[in-house]
């Protein structure tokens, strides 16, 4: 890869992680809420704290709160320019044919399989089902369609167009530096990934069962990497679903000597991780 395609791929790369993060910042208490529970059904390894931490917080009109690290000029400037003109799924992956040194055939084929991803970034259909779906005068080479899906599981983000979530995985641990913990959730993805519960003790406990030629501290590496690891490729991108009711973070209520506003209470679960938690 040239210089300059990789200073644009790392440019797309920054891009997506700040179009997610400004993503979740305008998203309301319910989206908020919404957006956690399919986390938690999606990562085996997050789990919901035991005593939600966070409590009813009052302020008087007159405090002063303290800054954090916030955007500002310029900064603030581009990224909501960046919000106005997100992308979505299929025109970032559009966007990176050029990037990669293609035929034209190659180039065409991979443009054909992008349009036949599903919402999660998955390939879930077969090579003949494309070659069914597609125009005849096509003409579509089932080995080279088969080139171009290999060709599309190298593009960003890391696991788009696997089949499904245990090849997604694999895919994107393929990227990671090789080490014995990336071997073993390469081992536990594909052998036990069905097993994988949200108590992290016990998971160590039952691979140390199934794997004894693995120690426990590679167990708890490989499991560390793997809750780092996206079960939906296309996850963070624009979405054209439509806006829920919008619940009030901060609500505020007239006392007797002056006017408090007091941050409401998250009608939904908070959730950590349980691959940064030494006992659950």
């Amino acid at each position: 890869m040239t210089l300059l395609g990789l200073k644009l791929r790392q440019t797309q790369q920054l891009n997506q992680r700040l179009q997610q993060s400004l993503r979740i910042l305008q998203m309301s208490g319910i989206e908020l809420e919404r957006e956690i529970e399919d986390w938690l059904q999606d990562n085996p390894l997050l789990e919901r704290p035991e005593a939600d931490e966070f409590a009813d917080a009052e302020f008087n009109h007159g405090t002063t709160m303290p800054r954090s690290n916030h955007l500002g000029g310029d900064d603030a400037e581009d990224a909501w320019l960046n919000i106005a003109k997100e992308e979505d799924f299929n025109q970032y992956l559009h966007a990176q044919v050029c990037e990669h040194p293609l035929s034209d055939k190659e180039a065409a084929y991979v443009h054909i399989l992008i349009d036949f991803l599903d919402d999660q970034g998955y390939f879930t259909d077969s090579i003949q089902d494309v070659i069914d779906n597609t125009p005849l005068e096509w003409m579509l080479d089932e080995d080279e369609l088969q080139n171009a899906l290999d060709l599309l599981q190298t593009f960003d983000p890391p696991g788009v167009a696997a089949a499904d979530l245990t090849e997604s995985l694999m895919l994107q641990l393929m990227r990671l530096p090789a080490s014995p913990a990336r071997q073993a959730a390469a081992h536990l993805i594909q052998s036990s990934l069905h097993d994988l519960g949200k108590n992290r003790k016990q998971n160590i406990i039952r691979f140390r069962k199934l794997f004894p030629e693995i120690d426990s501290e590679t167990i708890e590496a490989a499991l560390d990497i793997i809750a780092t690891l996206n079960p939906y490729p296309a996850y963070g991108f624009a979405s054209s679903e439509p806006t829920a009711y919008i619940q009030p973070d901060v609500g505020s209520k007239k006392a007797k000597t002056a006017g408090k506003s007091s941050a409401t209470k998250p009608p939904g679960p908070s959730c950590n991780s349980t691959a940064n938690t030494a006992n659950s």
